[in-house]
């Protein structure tokens, strides 16, 4: 029988065998004998493992060598493949429009301003010198014509290049365009991008010409300020088309394309002359260029025009701030973007004369700021000359303007709560009085509230009577520091030059020219309220009988109240409205003497009805709009009517003629042609707050306003405050600098010229009897008494850096109560020691200014008298006048 222990089916250590340590006996012995069989057997497995384990790491990591390539190979297959389908697609690319300039052009054609988000004028490869493509195909890719839009061998030349140091663009034109032309590509991670500018580029090669290569990449490429493509690169630093700039110039512009800011040659012109000469070297290797003349033009500097593009410094800025706004509803309403469609708009500015405008402003009012800053300079009686230059000798920008804010603390306290910065101070919780104060203590804040309101303003514009275009615009003195537009944002009292619409309506009801009436004041009472309104002249009523012609021309408050409660407010105010003013008119009898606030650009508008014979022609700014491919999307006419008939408008003007012959304006005859028909009118308002012009000549009508941005500051002097002081001279340099053919106004078919007739009435109180004006009701007392100091019409805004500026529409609401009393307190005093003076130096001026026509001399001396202040409808004189009349002598000063 078999040992059991001797059996070879069971497995090491199951049983006892000779070298078992159960065989030599004790338990302990057998226990450790089996521990050690075991380990034994484990170790053999784990060899095995191990083995295993090698031997399939051996044989993956060679199948993975070989499979990584073709992994990869795959990936980047995939990756391309995925790439042409986001790539963008480059169909009708030729015809995509880029961003494009709105530009405004005047009447002559020369550009007048640019609105855009990039100042892009895209052209055909055609109307560019032929030079540029040269340059840039010789420096940017010499084998542009032989590669298919991509070129490997460039871009791997590049790569050596920049490997070894000398970093060096790879990038073919095509390449170039497709970065250019499409953001998505250009901001993509640099190895997308690159794929897609292979792929993109390649397409475009397959789809385009290389003539039209060249000409979408030229139309794209920025030049720095804000010019994009070579024709708004060409007007920048050339100020010519890129068509007519020649080798030095095209070489001067390609190398740019590099790196705009390094290579600029306004900025860096070292550096872009070694890149532009390199340009030259590389075109006398294409063969554009000889070598001989690339070592000629080397030797050369390139002739500069730098005109940079800004909005704040064009030939009419404020001009085109109100087209901006008015083209902006145009293009909402038509579905336009005015900042990128290429939109071409043709304006009525005319280049000489709105040039004219602005030396005419900036020479006038240069002198005028003298004379002011001068005038309230000190408490004791201020320097005064009738000569304005001679008040620069005089000038100490470190007093100018002191005695008013000393004078008038409330009012700069109120100034200063119409700053951004105290309304922000408050809204955050700072007490009133706190935050005026705590910004008062700031003498950089301080000073620039002060200098901007005792900045004084002026607003011009001219335009042709016939069609209602506007052939110059000048808003301010200066765009930058202040862009409130006192053409058509600003409402004002007009004074005395809102008396031809009574006079008209007078013509219009049955009177003549010749009729008469009383130069003395009447007394109106108004029965709802029980106030009296008795209006006078400056100086004291003659009491003699006045035609109506003369009562114009000499600008005599008796005679235009007459008429005014003789006729009514309400058809002064129909009339008015008719001809042009669309502003709220106060129907009372003040109104007459001009108490309702109108705008500039209204009156121009409304006196053109007067030259143009009656018909009034709406003003216009613009004549056409085109798109980016000159085609007309809308043509521009203002609105058209008869407003008067011929022969009212005729004789209105006839009446008006009379001004500048012997009137408040004979002083505009030392600027205007005399071959031509000249008819004016003056205009001044209570305290000098506010001076005016308006001048018609057959084909042009202009009108002046000067004054401050506030009414409730003033001239200081009497002299200088009459609109025939300032004004006109404004409007005189401006018609004196323009060219305009002799003409006269023309009688319409028919007319007759007025024959002498005295009117039955010989007290003009007795105009009430019998009319229908007895009983009106309506407020003869206009909104002109005095307002507290803290009643503003005109707000601060503020600059980018935080600064104080003039401007916000606040006097465009047409709020009424403009301030009339102004500086008039202190003005009193000043203008008691100023008088002899002043009238010494109206006396002088009409010695030197040429004589008056038609025997009116002393009719034109009074007649500037009467204007100087003109009678609000307060019910009372002011001081101010009161002590003006008692001092008046013969020859005083206009207005």
């Amino acid at each position: 029988m078999a040992d059991s222990h001797g059996d070879p089916r069971r497995s090491p250590g199951s049983g006892s065998s000779p070298e078992s340590p159960r065989s030599t006996g004790g338990s302990r012995s057998s226990g450790a004998q089996r521990l050690s069989e075991r380990s034994a057997g484990h170790g053999y497995f784990d060899r095995l493992k191990a083995n295993l384990r090698h031997n399939w790491r051996e044989r993956t990591g060679s199948t993975v060598l070989l499979l990584t390539p073709a992994v990869l190979i795959l990936a980047f297959y995939l990756y391309v493949a995925t790439q042409v389908f986001l790539a963008p697609r480059v169909t009708n690319l030729d015809e995509r429009e880029l961003a494009g300039a709105t530009v405004l052009y005047t009447a002559d054609g020369d550009e007048l301003s640019r609105l855009y988000q990039e100042n892009r004028t895209a052209i055909p490869l055609d109307s560019m010198a032929q030079t540029l493509p040269q340059a840039l195909v010789a420096i940017e890719d010499q084998r542009f014509y032989e590669h298919g839009g991509v070129s490997f061998k460039r871009t791997a030349g590049a790569m050596l290049q920049t490997a070894q140091g000398n970093k060096q663009g790879g990038s073919t034109i095509t390449m170039q365009l497709a970065r250019n032309a499409f953001t998505d590509v250009a901001n993509d991670w640099i190895i997308t991008r690159k794929v897609k500018e292979w792929i993109t580029a390649v397409r475009i090669n397959d789809l385009y010409s290389k003539e039209k290569v060249l000409e979408m990449y030229l139309n794209t490429v920025p030049f720095n300020y804000n010019a994009f493509g070579v024709e708004a690169a060409s007007q920048v630093y050339f100020n010519k088309p890129a068509a007519e700039i020649d080798t030095l110039q095209s070489a001067t512009l390609m190398a740019m394309l590099r790196g705009p800011t390094f290579y600029n040659p306004v900025s860096s012109p070292e550096q872009n002359k070694e890149r532009r000469d390199e340009v030259l070297e590389a075109m006398s290797e294409t063969g554009a260029i000889t070598s001989a003349e690339a070592q000629r033009l080397q030797d050369q500097e390139t002739e500069m025009d730098f005109q940079p593009v800004d909005a704040d410094h064009n030939l009419a800025p404020y001009f085109a701030e109100y087209m901006r706004q008015r083209l902006g509803d145009w293009a909402k309403e038509n579905g336009y973007d005015l900042y990128s469609d290429g939109l071409q708009v043709y304006t009525t500015i005319d280049a000489e004369m709105q040039k004219a405008a602005e030396e005419a402003v900036g020479e006038v009012m240069d002198d005028l700021q003298a004379v002011v800053d001068v005038s309230w300079s000190s408490a004791s009686s201020p320097f005064f000359s009738s000569n304005e230059s001679a008040y620069q000798r005089q000038v100490n920008p470190e007093t100018a303007f002191d005695y008013f804010w000393e004078s008038h603390p409330n009012l700069l306290n109120a100034f200063v709560k119409r700053t951004p910065r105290y309304k922000r101070l408050t809204e955050q919780g700072t007490a009133e009085e706190e935050a005026l104060q705590q910004l008062k203590s700031d003498t950089a804040f301080l000073d620039s509230v002060k200098t901007n309101m005792q900045r004084i303003q002026t607003g011009l514009v001219a335009m042709r009577p016939s069609d209602g275009h506007i052939k110059a615009w000048v808003g301010g003195r200066n765009f930058t520091e202040d862009k409130y537009d006192h053409i058509y944002l600003s409402k004002r009292q007009p004074g005395s030059t809102f008396k031809p619409f009574v006079y008209a309506t007078a013509l219009d009801r049955g009177y003549r020219q010749n009729d008469v009436l009383r130069d003395a004041k009447i007394e109106y009472v108004n029965e709802g309220t029980g106030k009296t309104w008795s209006p006078g002249n400056f100086g004291e009523e003659s009491g003699k009988m006045m035609t109506l012609k003369e009562g114009l021309a000499n600008s005599k408050n008796t005679i235009t109240a007459q008429l005014i409660v003789d006729l009514g407010a309400g058809r002064v105010a129909e009339t008015a409205r008719r001809m042009g003013i669309k502003s709220d008119l106060q129907a009372v009898p003040s109104l007459g003497l001009g108490t309702s606030e109108v705008t500039l650009l209204e009156m121009v508008g409304a006196y053109g009805t007067l030259a143009n014979k009656g018909r009034y022609q709406e003003p216009i700014g613009i004549t056409r709009i085109e798109d980016r491919y000159g085609r007309t999307v809308e043509n521009f006419q203002g609105e058209s009517r008869q407003a008067l008939p011929a022969a009212v408008a005729y004789g209105t003007i006839q009446m008006m003629e009379a001004v500048v012959t012997g009137g408040t304006g004979a002083r505009i005859r030392q600027f205007v042609d005399g071959s031509s028909s000249w008819a004016a009118k003056t205009g001044t308002t209570q305290d000098n707050a506010d001076g005016w012009f308006m001048l018609a000549h057959p084909n042009l009508v202009t009108g002046s306003w000067v004054g401050f941005n506030s009414p409730q500051i003033a001239f200081r002097t009497r002299y200088w405050g009459q609109g025939s002081h300032n004004a006109l001279k404004v409007v005189g340099h401006f018609i004196d600098g323009v060219e305009l053919e002799a003409a006269q106004f023309e009688a319409p078919p028919g007319y007759n010229s007025p024959a002498e007739r005295e009117r039955s009435r010989s007290d003009p109180k007795s105009i009430f009897a019998d009319e229908e004006n007895v009983n009106y009701q309506a407020d003869s007392i206009a909104a002109a008494a005095a307002e507290e100091e803290d009643s503003l019409d005109f707000d601060f805004g503020e600059d980018e850096e935080g600064n104080v500026v003039a401007g916000s529409d606040t006097t465009a609401t047409g709020e009424t109560g403009a301030d009339t009393t102004g500086a008039g307190g202190q003005q009193a005093a000043s203008e008691e020691q100023q008088t002899e003076a002043e009238q010494q130096a109206d006396g002088d001026e009409q010695a030197d200014g040429g004589e008056q026509a038609d025997g009116d001399e002393q009719a034109a001396s009074d007649a500037e008298d009467d204007e100087s202040e003109e009678d609000t409808g307060s019910g009372e004189e002011s001081t101010t006048e009161q002590l003006n009349q008692s001092q008046e002598v013969e020859g005083g000063g206009d207005n």
